[in-house]
């Protein structure tokens, strides 16, 4: 099928995974492997709900525990596989930063992404994590021109590089200036002037679409 007759179609769902307990708490998440919190599994059952009678070819996640939760309700619905894909792994801030105040440590943060050359003690520059989900991004993108709608379940730090590819948002050097909040829905739809996105649950009220 030529990628023409993809307009007005859905490629891409994206989904923010559901909310563990740093969330509340305002904790840096980087890499720590938290399961879902009792909300967050409500959350998750609610995102099954709605991707009712949508078409789903395939979905990808990380190797994480959130996301992986996040995924599952979904996943059993379609009878589909969950595909595990380490690219899509939230930013890795480094031992220093994970579990610490958000508040606290934003000086850091805006550090890191205003200088994004630099390697957090343990973790991952900013400059390199923007490579890595562009990559993916790109990637999954195409996939799902070529095979029909692919859901991600994916983290806040990849949904703000994603929102800056497609120019819905700036890039910001705040660690939680998210265009979803937790499980929160996108849909990214094919146009004659490339992807459009369209937010489908949870849009973050602090965030000007």
């Amino acid at each position: 099928m030529a990628v023409t007759d993809k307009v007005g179609q859905v490629v891409l769902y994206l989904v923010r995974h559901a909310e563990v307990t740093k969330d509340k708490e305002g904790k840096i998440r980087g890499l720590l492997n938290d399961s879902l919190n009792d909300k967050g599994h409500k959350q998750a059952s609610e995102i099954a709900d709605l991707f009712d009678g949508k078409e789903i070819r395939a979905a990808y996640t990380d190797d994480l525990k959130r996301t992986q939760q996040t995924l599952q309700p979904v996943a059993a619905s379609k009878g589909l596989e969950i595909k595990v894909d380490p690219e899509l792994r939230s930013w890795d801030v480094g031992s220093d930063l994970e579990g610490k105040s958000i508040e606290a440590n934003d000086d850091e943060i805006k550090r890191l992404k205003s200088q994004p050359w630099l390697v957090p003690v343990g973790g991952k520059s900013w400059e390199s994590y923007l490579q890595q989900i562009r990559s993916a991004f790109s990637r999954y993108w195409q996939m799902g021109l070529e095979n029909g709608p692919i859901l991600l379940v994916v983290h806040g730090s990849g949904l703000q590089v994603i929102w800056d590819m497609l120019g819905a948002m700036e890039l910001s050097a705040e660690y939680d200036r998210t265009p979803l909040d937790n499980s929160g829905v996108a849909a990214v739809y094919q146009t004659r002037q490339g992807p459009k996105l369209k937010v489908l649950r949870g849009a973050n009220p602090g965030i000007d679409e």
